[in-house]
C-alpha cells in the first residue's frame, strides 16, 4: 500500500483543523494527525499537567493559563518546541514521532495522512523517507485576516520544498462559506491524489 500525505499550511484561523476533519469524512481510509501532538503531550508532563485530548486547549490556545503560569497554551507550546526540544534533539525530531506514528497507522490499515500543522521544513524531511515525494501534498491556505503573528511556523517555501523533492503544491483561498471552502478544496485534493 501506498501511503499519502497531505500537509495543511497556513497561519492560525484558516481554516486547517476544518479542512481536516472534511477530508477524513470524505475518505474513509484518512487519518487525521498533527506534528503538535507529541510536543503538547511533552508540554503538559513538564508542566505536571494531565492532558486529556491533544486539542484540550483548542478553545483558548491564545488566552493565559494558570496551567502554563501565566503564559497561554501557545506560548508553552512554542516555548518547549523551540527552547527545549528542538535544540536538544534537532529540527527533525516531531517528523521523525509523525513518521513512526504513520508506519504504525498504516499497519491499521490507514493510507491517507493528513496533518494539519505544517509550517517547518525540516519536520517533513522524515515524511520524504517513509513515501515517495510525489505522494506528499502541501495544502496552503490563504483567508484574510489570518497571518502567522505570535505562530513560531510560516507557510512553507516552495525553493525548499523544491529541494527536498516535493514538488505538489495546492492553493487554497479560504474567503467564502464553509461549503463553498470545504467543497473546493475537496475537489482539488481528489484531483491531486489522482495525478
Amino acid at each position: 500500500m501506498t501511503i499519502k500525505i497531505l500537509v495543511l499550511n497556513g497561519p492560525p484561523g484558516c481554516g486547517k483543523d476544518t479542512l481536516a476533519l472534511h477530508i477524513v469524512k470524505e475518505f474513509p481510509q484518512a487519518e487525521h494527525i498533527k506534528f503538535a501532538n507529541e510536543l503538547k503531550a511533552m508540554t503538559h508532563r513538564l508542566y505536571n499537567s494531565p492532558l486529556l485530548h491533544p486539542n484540550s486547549f483548542e478553545d483558548c490556545k491564545d488566552a493565559p493559563n494558570d496551567i502554563f503560569y501565566g503564559l497561554t497554551p501557545r506560548q508553552a507550546y512554542i516555548n518547549v518546541s523551540e527552547i527545549y526540544i528542538k535544540p536538544i534533539h534537532g529540527q527533525r525530531f516531531f517528523g521523525e514521532v509523525l513518521a513512526r506514528e504513520i508506519k504504525t497507522k498504516e499497519k491499521e490499515g490507514k493510507s491517507l495522512f493528513v496533518i494539519s500543522d505544517g509550517g517547518f521544513i525540516q519536520e517533513l524531511i522524515p515524511l520524504t523517507q517513509i513515501t515517495y515525494q510525489s505522494d506528499i501534498n502541501i495544502v496552503k491556505i490563504y483567508r484574510d485576516g489570518c497571518n502567522y503573528k505570535g505562530d513560531s511556523r510560516n507557510y512553507l517555501n516552495g525553493g525548499e520544498l523544491y529541494n527536498i523533492g516535493i514538488t505538489n503544491v495546492i492553493c487554497i483561498v479560504n474567503n467564502s462559506t464553509l461549503k463553498d471552502y470545504t467543497d473546493k478544496a475537496i475537489r482539488r485534493i481528489k484531483y491531486a491524489l489522482q495525478s
